[in-house]
């Protein structure tokens, strides 16, 4: 064997240069499916959060948390005494009955009900600042205002029931 011919050196060196570069390009590969599986679990952890959470909301995207008993007569539940704790609803719908109480010209607990329903839908009813501190309410629980109204309306009720003569 002449060792002096570059051919000795150079053939194989491309063998070993080419299975080199094999080998590279298994590794990119390979990395590439690393990065795939990545991926794959990054929107499965995604896909996961989002159904999680709408386990939470209706189809509205809207907080499916029940505010009012269903049951007659209308009641709050748990998560909706807190929301009137939170807000202090009570305080409100207290001020507001002794407005209320001397225009009423019924005494019917259900009339009343309808009235105070009423009475939260109509945002003239409410200063601008209360509103305000409502619908940030809203939006930091995920609720939506019509929870939230539901809330006012069983507190004014309650509270205009207590402010009327028996």
């Amino acid at each position: 064997m002449d060792f002096s011919n570059p051919l000795i050196y150079i053939i194989p060196g491309v063998a070993i240069f080419g299975y080199i570069v094999k080998w590279i390009i298994k590794v990119e590969r390979w990395m590439g499916k690393i990065d795939e599986s990545i991926r794959l679990l990054e929107e499965g952890a995604r896909e996961m959060r989002t159904d999680i959470k709408g386990l939470f909301r209706n189809n509205s995207g809207v907080s499916s948390v029940q505010v009012v008993e269903k049951n007659s007569p209308l009641r709050l539940t748990e998560a909706g005494h807190s929301i009137s704790e939170a807000l202090d609803v009570k305080e409100w719908a207290m001020l507001t009955a002794q407005d209320v109480v001397p225009k009423l010209r019924w005494s019917h607990p259900y009339d009343i009900q309808v009235f105070c329903m009423d009475y939260v839908d109509d945002p003239s009813n409410f200063d601008t600042e209360f509103v305000d501190r409502l619908k940030y309410y809203a939006y930091e629980e995920s609720l939506s205002m019509s929870q939230i109204r539901d809330v006012l309306a069983i507190e004014l009720r309650d509270a205009i029931l207590k402010k009327l003569p028996d």
